[in-house]
């Protein structure tokens, strides 16, 4: 959920309700390998997230993704001494962040759900559907 500055690049570009979407459908996916990996035996672990600053600039960037992930809906806090092996002038903690060091035994496994699932796939664009947004 939280990488680096992400959701304030997205914002940059997106309107709020798209950085929104963004963040539902990302904690809808996390649920649901969370789910997937209780059910097939692959550890999971739930760790703090940080998007740390070393420098004013990157402090202001750091603050700008906190407002946004907030925004979003995010329950992101701003902690001025984050548990990091190095100094920093603070960062945004996401807590419970999904973890695991055997993502390759979960993407193993998909096949046999009828899912396919590629570590270095990522998302270049986005749009939304007709729909979004619609209630029925």
């Amino acid at each position: 959920m939280l990488q680096g500055t992400q959701l304030s690049r997205l914002a940059r570009r997106q309107s709020e309700a798209a950085v929104q979407q963004y963040v539902r459908a990302n904690t809808e996916a996390q649920a649901w390998v969370d789910r997937y990996c209780e059910e097939h035996g692959v550890a999971l672990q739930k760790r703090p997230a940080y998007t740390h600053a070393t420098s004013a600039t990157g402090e202001r960037a750091a603050r700008h993704e906190l407002a946004v992930a907030r925004g979003a809906g995010l329950p992101v806090t701003w902690v001025d001494t984050p548990e990091l092996p190095f100094e920093t002038r603070g960062a945004v903690l996401l807590p419970d962040q999904t973890s695991s060091t055997r993502w390759s035994s979960w993407a193993r496994s998909l096949p046999t759900s009828g899912r396919t699932a590629e570590p270095s796939w990522r998302a270049r664009a986005y749009a939304a559907s007709p729909a979004a947004g619609r209630s029925s």
